[in-house]
């Protein structure tokens, strides 16, 4: 379908509830602040003891799943122990398995406590474009937000602080310098891809939107050239590549989706979800049709996408991966130069969930990787123009173990999307992320914590539920050569544990509020 075939689609609540039926969407409204206390409550509680998140007392293991020992800190039979030898201060799987799961279930009920308030953030580009957004609760963080927003439109991140609404947790620490970095990637991203799209735009693939203006605008509207709005966030963990955490688009915003990435010069994207689940719409198409042939160009407003004749799709059974490169270009002229992309899609990973196989994440992960170390795609031209020149983004960060240039060339950001772009998103940059610590020899016990927690700075609401958390610790004592059965086997029963009590402490602080109101 076509953009010009779409109709309005009305933004609805992702549900908050971490309940394991990913089908119903509740009528809530965004996380409220009885909510919030009750899980700075549950927190302070699980901390001091009061209360049994896991329900371990009520839980009892198979032990033929489980064995007779409760640790995982036997190592695989062919494993090296150079990982963990690299890094010292990751040594939390020497805890029984209990104790394992009652430190990530802390450590992550004491950051949803710290940042799941919206009260706390800024989303004025989101609010101002509600028809492009999935979920009505979640948005793009305005200080990251991709493209950039414009300046005048930001408040200031100075100055007079917000204050804590009656109930709300503490205010999240984000430091001045901390934003003014991240919300600087945002704006040196975009600032990189405006100089290679000016050579594109003056080529004359789309002279009359940018003629009488010297320079592209960012992400500012003007009267010939509105704000591109794709609810998504530049998420730099400084490693390499710089990733783009985003929504799948809805057809309103498909046009905008894929200038960006045109623009970007994005050769890889990534799509956590399948386009239906469990009865509802996840996504919208933005590729080619599976079924096109290869010569079929469609428009999506002013861009068009084909197949690549050469290249045609794969579906990899092994994994669940669905590698389809195609084509963007302009559709004002078809003397435009087109840009060729590949976007995998994974279809094992189900909503509000973990992957149906380490395997497949693994794979993901491999794909990353090898993106970072091969060079980028050339952009085609139809006109035989020669490639637009490459403007390496540079950091002002000395710390930053993410190499900004390969060969002088710019490395593009990877475009991670699921559907609402922030529980498997997340997941998936989140485990990059602690890896490449580790290979670093720079993880620690508290380094998960700090990912997740720096990842909610830049997009609201990353690594949406407990398993999810828990899945990154076990692709991290995966890597490190750790035997992960028993904390896999362990890991779906102590979710719906701490869920269920999640749930009846949200529960009981909502009927307090309502009974305080009386």
């Amino acid at each position: 379908m076509s953009n010009n075939d779409s109709c309005v689609i009305q933004p609805i609540l992702l549900s908050e509830s971490p309940s394991s039926s990913g089908s119903e969407l509740p009528n809530l409204s965004s996380l409220t602040a009885a909510a919030t206390a009750a899980l700075t409550q549950l927190s302070l509680k699980m901390q001091s003891g009061d209360v049994d998140v896991s329900g371990s007392a009520n839980l009892s293991y198979n032990n033929n799943d489980l064995g007779s020992s409760t640790s995982t800190a036997e190592p695989l039979t062919n494993a090296s122990c150079s990982q963990r030898e690299r890094n010292p201060k990751f040594n939390m799987y020497k805890l029984s398995i209990e104790e394992q799961f009652d430190l990530i279930e802390e450590e992550f009920a004491a950051i949803e406590a710290r940042t799941m308030n919206p009260r706390m953030y800024n989303f004025t580009t989101s609010n101002a474009n509600p028809a492009k957004n999935r979920y009505i609760n979640v948005l793009a963080n305005e200080e990251t937000i991709f493209p950039p927003a414009c300046s005048e439109s930001v408040p200031p991140t100075t100055g007079n602080p917000r204050l804590p609404t009656s109930g709300s947790p503490p205010s999240m620490s984000l430091a001045s310098s901390s934003i003014k970095s991240l919300t600087s990637t945002a704006q040196n991203v975009w600032k990189a891809a405006e100089k290679r799209l000016l050579s594109t735009l003056r080529s004359g693939a789309l002279a009359k939107e940018i003629e009488g203006n010297e320079e592209p605008t960012t992400g500012c509207a003007t009267k010939r050239r509105p704000q591109c709005y794709i609810n998504a966030n530049v998420v730099d963990m400084r490693v390499e590549p710089v990733f783009v955490a985003s929504q799948a688009p809805v057809q309103e915003c498909i046009d905008d989706f894929l200038s960006v990435i045109y623009s970007c010069e994005v050769t890889l994207v990534l799509m956590l979800t399948e386009v239906e689940e469990t009865g509802f719409v996840k996504a919208d198409r933005y590729w080619p049709a599976d079924s096109a042939p290869a010569g079929r160009i469609e428009s999506f407003g002013n861009m068009c996408v084909y197949k690549d004749q050469e290249d045609p799709y794969t579906y990899d059974a092994t994994h669940e991966l669905v590698r389809r490169p195609f084509y963007i270009r302009p559709s004002a002229t078809s003397t435009a130069r087109a840009h060729k992309i590949v976007m995998y899609q994974y279809v094992g990973w189900p909503d509000r969930g973990v992957p149906d196989s380490t395997d497949s994440f693994e794979e993901l992960l491999k794909i990353i990787q090898q993106y970072v170390v091969a060079p980028s795609a050339p952009r085609e031209s139809v006109a035989g123009l020669e490639n637009a020149p490459r403007n390496p983004i540079t950091t002002s960060n000395a710390n930053s173990t993410r190499s900004d240039t390969r060969a002088g060339k710019l490395t593009p950001p990877v475009f991670v999307h699921c559907s609402a772009g922030i529980g498997r998103t997340g997941t998936l940059i989140g485990a990059y992320t602690a890896i490449k610590l580790m290979e670093a020899g720079l993880l620690a016990n508290t380094s998960i914590r700090r990912i997740v927690a720096d990842m909610r700075k830049a997009r609201f609401g990353m690594v949406q539920r407990v398993e999810q958390y828990m899945f990154l610790y076990m692709i991290v004592l995966q890597h490190l050569g750790i035997d992960v059965r028993k904390f896999s086997a362990c890991m779906q029963p102590r979710a719906d544990m701490y869920n269920m009590r999640w749930m009846e402490a949200k529960q009981k602080a909502l009927l307090e509020a309502r009974l305080a109101k009386r």
